[in-house]
């Protein structure tokens, strides 16, 4: 499993040379949520260590304007139960 996340389409088609190189499927699960929520989430969880550039605003900002690919399956997160994401990842994966 490779969590992360490849705004890039370069960064998605290196995934998925070194799936095919290694003989695994590929299954792309894109989470998103409205803007508000994203920044609801980041002042929830305070600071990030990592990125200490992080404002609310970045956060609003990247939100809007994330470049989802529209090729795998898009999780409306803000929108779902944690299980009802969850079913649907597991329909998608073949898994009932």
């Amino acid at each position: 499993m490779n969590e992360a996340r490849h705004r890039r389409a370069a960064d998605r088609e290196q995934v998925r040379r070194l799936a095919v190189r290694m003989g695994c499927p590929l299954v792309l699960i894109e989470c998103a949520v409205p803007a508000e929520e994203a920044v609801r989430r980041f002042q929830r969880r305070g600071p990030d260590p990592v990125r200490l550039d992080l404002t609310a605003g970045l956060v609003e900002q990247m939100a809007r304007e994330f470049p989802y690919s529209g090729e795998g399956l898009l999780l409306e997160t803000a929108a779902r139960t944690p299980a009802e994401c969850l079913a649907l990842i597991r329909r998608r994966l073949g898994i009932i």
